[in-house]
């Protein structure tokens, strides 16, 4: 009698599922893991914004803040007050 060695079939099944688990989990903890850094890229975002609108505040005489449509204050700020930031960090 010949006893052949390998993995049965159901042995093989059962590594690939275990290999499945751990990959969707590390894919959904690596969502999670976008998610928080784009919404701290966003509040960096404001950050540097408010210090803009300040430096903006403390160079006008007399004292005002800029007065247009809020999408159009970045563009405004750009040249001088403000590096760049990215008006839809969604993408």
């Amino acid at each position: 009698m010949s006893t052949k060695k390998g993995f049965t079939l159901i042995e093989l099944l059962t590594v690939v599922a275990i290999i499945a688990l751990l990959a969707s989990a590390s894919l959904a903890s690596l969502a999670v893991a976008q998610r928080k850094s784009r919404d701290a890229k966003r509040i960096s975002d404001l950050h540097q914004m408010q210090i803009a609108l300040e430096y903006y505040y403390a160079s006008q005489n007399p004292k005002t803040y800029p007065v247009q449509s809020p999408g159009a204050i970045p563009a405004l700020l750009a040249p001088v007050y403000l590096e760049s930031i990215r008006l839809n960090p969604i993408k």
